[in-house]
C-alpha cells in the first residue's frame, strides 16, 4: 500500500484494487474519485477484519488450489466468505440495503480477486 496524501484528505492507495479509500469518508474510490463501493465502512470493515482472522488461523486454502481445481475466483471468494461463518451476519445485515453484486465487490476488494 502507499499513502497519497492530499492537501484536504488522507487516502490509502491500493494498487490491488485501483482504488482509493478515503480516511475521511470512509467509501472506496476509484482514482477518478467515484465511489466503487455501496457497502457501509463498518459493515466493510467487519468483512474484512472477519475474513482476515479466519484466512491466518485456518489454513483455508489459497487461489492457485481453487484455480488447479478448475474453480473460479468468485466461488473462491464466496467459499471463503461461507466457511468464515459470514452467512448469517451477511444475511442479517447486508441485504437489507445490498445485492450479491455489492457483497462481491466488497470481497473482491478483500480479497484481492478479479
Amino acid at each position: 500500500m502507499k499513502i497519497v496524501v492530499d492537501t484536504v484528505k488522507l487516502f490509502v492507495y491500493s494498487f490491488k484494487h485501483d482504488a482509493v479509500k478515503s480516511q475521511a469518508t470512509g467509501t472506496l474510490k476509484n482514482l477518478r474519485g467515484k465511489n466503487i463501493m455501496k457497502m457501509k465502512k463498518e459493515h466493510f470493515e467487519y468483512m474484512q477484519t472477519t475474513l482476515t482472522k479466519f484466512v491466518l488461523e485456518s489454513g483455508f486454502p489459497d487461489l492457485s488450489q481453487y484455480k488447479e481445481k478448475g474453480l473460479t475466483e468468485k466461488r473462491y471468494r464466496w467459499d471463503l466468505s461461507y466457511s468464515a461463518k459470514l452467512t448469517p451476519w451477511i444475511c442479517k445485515n447486508l441485504y437489507s440495503y445490498l445485492n450479491d453484486d455489492h457483497i462481491d465487490t466488497a470481497l473482491r476488494v478483500i480479497t484481492g480477486t478479479k
